[in-house]
C-alpha cells in the first residue's frame, strides 16, 4: 500500500504533476528550512537580509538574481539528506516512477527572479519525478510554480516546443507577455505541502517575490544504455553549471555514499555509473 491513493496516481499520471498537502509535519518543515536558510545565508552573506519574504519586509525583488546551493552536508544538512537517503518522500517518488528510483541531490534555493516557460528536461529516455517545497505559502502573485496540465508528454508537449520557439524569450524578459500567452494553472501551496512533477512537464513562475525552496529529484533505474544516459547527463546536470561555493563545506554527493555500508541505491548508482 503505498502512501497515494489511486486518485493521486492517476492525476499525476494525466496532468503531470500533484500537490501531496501536509506532506510535512511543522517541525519537520522548520528543521528543513533552517537548513536551506541557513546554508544559503552562509554561503552567500548577502541573503541575510533577504530572510523574509520580500512582500513582507518591503525588501525589493531584482527579478535576476537566483542562488542554488547543494544540501548534502550530513553534519549541517542532516534533515535534507535524509529526506533522499531512506524516507517517505522517496517512497512517493517510486510509487509514481513504478520502479527503484536513484538521487538527483537535493538543492537549498533562493529565487527572486521570473521563470519563464520551460521543460526542465527534454531527454526522451528519462524516468523521473521533480519534488519541490516551499518555506512559504505561495499563490500566483507571489511566483509560486505554473503547469500546462498534460504537457509532460505526446503531441502537447511537441507543439509546445513549436510555440515556445516561436515566442522565444529575450534578454528583455517581458513577464506581462509571458503571462498573457501562457494559460498556466497555479496550485497554491504552503510550507508542508510538497509539489512532484514530471520534469518533461512544461512550467514557469511569473510574478515571483524572493522565496526560498527546496528541490530535489528521483530517477527510475534505467534498464538500458539509453536511459542510462539519459539518467547520468540529468543527475549531474548542476555540475556542468558555473556556480561558486564552497564545493568542500557543501558536497554534491552525500560523502557516506563512498562508504561500504551506503544504501542500496548508490550502489546501483555506482554500478550504472551515474555518480
Amino acid at each position: 500500500m503505498g502512501l497515494l491513493d489511486s486518485e493521486q496516481l492517476a492525476f499525476f499520471d494525466s496532468f503531470g504533476f500533484v500537490v501531496v498537502r501536509d506532506f510535512f509535519a511543522p517541525d519537520q518543515s522548520e528543521r528543513l528550512f533552517a537548513e536551506v536558510v541557513g546554508s544559503l545565508t552562509e554561503q552567500y552573506p548577502q541573503l541575510r537580509r533577504a530572510r523574509e519574504p520580500a512582500a513582507r519586509t518591503g525588501i525589493p525583488v531584482d527579478g535576476v538574481t537566483s542562488y542554488f546551493l547543494p544540501l548534502m552536508n550530513t553534519v549541517s544538512t542532516p534533515t535534507s539528506c535524509a529526506l533522499v537517503n531512506a524516507s517517505p518522500l522517496r517512497d512517493v517518488a517510486e510509487q509514481l516512477l513504478g520502479a527503484d528510483a536513484l538521487v538527483k541531490p537535493p538543492k537549498g534555493t533562493y529565487l527572486s527572479n521570473a521563470s519563464p516557460w520551460h521543460q526542465d528536461t527534454v531527454e526522451p529516455h528519462l524516468r523521473a519525478v521533480k519534488c519541490v517545497v516551499y518555506r512559504d505559502e505561495l499563490c500566483e502573485a507571489d511566483g509560486s510554480l505554473q503547469f500546462l496540465p498534460g504537457s509532460h508528454r505526446g503531441p502537447l508537449a511537441e507543439r509546445l516546443a513549436g510555440y515556445r520557439k516561436a515566442l522565444a524569450v529575450d534578454e528583455e524578459f517581458d513577464e506581462l507577455g509571458e503571462e498573457r500567452r501562457w494559460p498556466g494553472f497555479v496550485p497554491s501551496l504552503g510550507p508542508h505541502d510538497v509539489v512532484v512533477f514530471d520534469p518533461h512537464i512544461w512550467h514557469g513562475s511569473i510574478h515571483g517575490r524572493a522565496r526560498f525552496s527546496w528541490t530535489t529529484s528521483f530517477v527510475a533505474v534505467p534498464e538500458t544504455p539509453e536511459e542510462r544516459a539519459a539518467a547520468h547527463r540529468y543527475i549531474a546536470q548542476f555540475l556542468g553549471q558555473d556556480f561558486v561555493y564552497d564545493q568542500e563545506r557543501f558536497p554534491y554527493y552525500d560523502p557516506r555514499w563512498s562508504a561500504a555500508d551506503a544504501p542500496p541505491f548508490v550502489r546501483r548508482m555506482r554500478e550504472l555509473d551515474v555518480l
